[in-house]
């Protein structure tokens, strides 16, 4: 049951909508569920009195990524946002308990790979439709859907105003502005790395089978 939890969570990485639990906070759901799949795994394993850890070099290695990461807030230029990213690799990390432990059978970890290419498979598809469509009803009407309907869904409403106020969703090629692929990630970057990410399970995938 947990497992296939992580891969509906792996699948709808792109899609997941933010909460906002007060004014001027987003909380994306992703991170709130990365919290339920550990205190979840974490609680089963107490039940059945066996709790699979990471080998202790493995552990060392990642635990000394956070320390570097911890380190580099003594010479941060801007200290909340370094804290905002330091949180953000402290809400995930506990999942590389989790997935060591589960992905050991190999059939959860080949459905967990195939979880992560299928929603990137859709993501690539939407957005591809939104960068064709703008070729059909306009541009500014698919980014003018996007800033005040898709992206406050999906990003919350005061990173969807960022990105609204600060396209790098747009580009000025030849004098033209054209909407980039980008489904609902905040910027091209983003969306660029998860299916770069994406496709090459996905090659791996297909080379193996």
């Amino acid at each position: 049951m947990l497992s296939r939890f992580v891969g509906f969570f792996l699948f709808f990485l792109p899609f997941q909508f933010a909460l906002n639990p007060s004014e001027g906070f987003d909380l994306p759901l992703a991170r709130v569920l990365a919290v339920i799949i550990f205190l979840w795994w974490f609680a089963r394993g107490l039940l059945r009195k066996s709790i699979s850890l990471p080998p202790s070099l493995f552990t060392g290695a990642v635990l000394s990524f956070l320390f570097l990461s911890a380190a580099s807030l003594l010479w941060a230029t801007d200290t909340n946002f370094a804290l905002r990213k330091l949180f953000f690799l402290l809400n995930f990390f506990p999942l590389i308990f989790v997935f060591y432990d589960l992905a050991e059978d190999q059939k959860v970890f080949q459905r967990w790979l195939s979880a992560l290419v299928a929603g990137g498979t859709l993501a690539a598809l939407i957005s591809l439709a939104l960068f064709g469509a703008q070729f059909i009803v306009g541009g500014e009407k698919i980014f003018f859907w996007l800033s005040q309907n898709a992206l406050p869904f999906f990003l919350g409403e005061n990173l969807g105003m960022a990105v609204a106020e600060y396209p790098s969703l747009l580009v000025n090629i030849g004098g033209e502005t054209v909407l980039r692929a980008t489904a609902f990630f905040p910027d091209p970057h983003v969306a660029s790395f998860y299916f770069g990410i994406t496709g090459f399970l996905a090659l791996g995938i297909f080379l193996q089978k």
